[in-house]
């Protein structure tokens, strides 16, 4: 199984736009993929830019009330989360498998009569 978390680095902003404040123009971000087996990580950072709001927008949300998990739902609008799961997966290297032998020793008694 592959875990794949995503980290926002920066939220680039205007300071007004539409007469709102400090609106965010694109996201700085990082996602990673981490095989669970073996602990195997790769990651790529890309960035994100979102259309400016329009005047009077009501679904605008202010700074201070956006989160990481909703600038993800921005990205994941506008990128294919799912084709990038599939690169990243693609770039994890190989699992190492480890083999081991057991040699079991048996001994058996045995006795020689001379008559």
């Amino acid at each position: 199984m592959i875990t794949y978390i995503y980290d926002i680095i920066s939220k680039p902003t205007v300071q007004e736009i539409n007469n709102f404040p400090n609106v965010i123009v694109a996201s700085v971000w990082e996602y990673t993929a981490t095989r669970d087996e073996d602990g195997a990580t790769t990651s790529i950072a890309n960035t994100t830019f979102f259309l400016p709001p329009a005047e009077g927008d009501p679904n605008f949300v202010p700074y201070d009330e956006v989160t990481d998990e909703l600038v993800f739902t921005w990205i994941s609008a506008k990128d294919n989360i799912p084709a990038l799961q599939l690169y990243l997966a693609s770039l994890l290297p190989e699992p190492t498998t480890t083999t081991t032998t057991t040699t079991i020793l048996t001994t058996s008694n045995t006795t020689t009569i001379n008559e």
